[in-house]
């Protein structure tokens, strides 16, 4: 796992660094849809991470390893499941 959501504190200001880097506003002053997409690129880059560790173990191990991709995982209402199987859902709502 990556630093992104190690704890509030850490999540409160990646989110807010993430925040001024996409738009350049604080978070104050992003609308719904704006902190909805800093959350998403928070979400797919910690999932990278763990894809990455999980790569690397399958190359380490020489096991097989077997893919499963769903689509459901392209809609954005289910952010909340997501936000639950990395493991991060109280976290981040308690840091919103």
């Amino acid at each position: 796992m990556s630093n992104l959501f190690a704890d509030k504190t850490t999540f409160e200001k990646g989110f807010q660094d993430r925040a001024v880097a996409r738009f350049a506003r604080d978070v104050k002053d992003l609308s719904d849809g704006d902190c909805f997409q800093v959350l998403g690129n928070m979400v797919k880059d910690e999932a990278n991470y763990e894809c990455k560790a999980c790569k690397d173990e399958v190359k380490g191990t020489g096991s097989k390893q077997l893919i499963y991709f769903s689509m459901e995982f392209l809609l954005g209402r289910l952010m909340r499941t997501n936000l639950i199987n990395l493991g991060v859902y109280d976290l981040v709502a308690s840091g919103l």
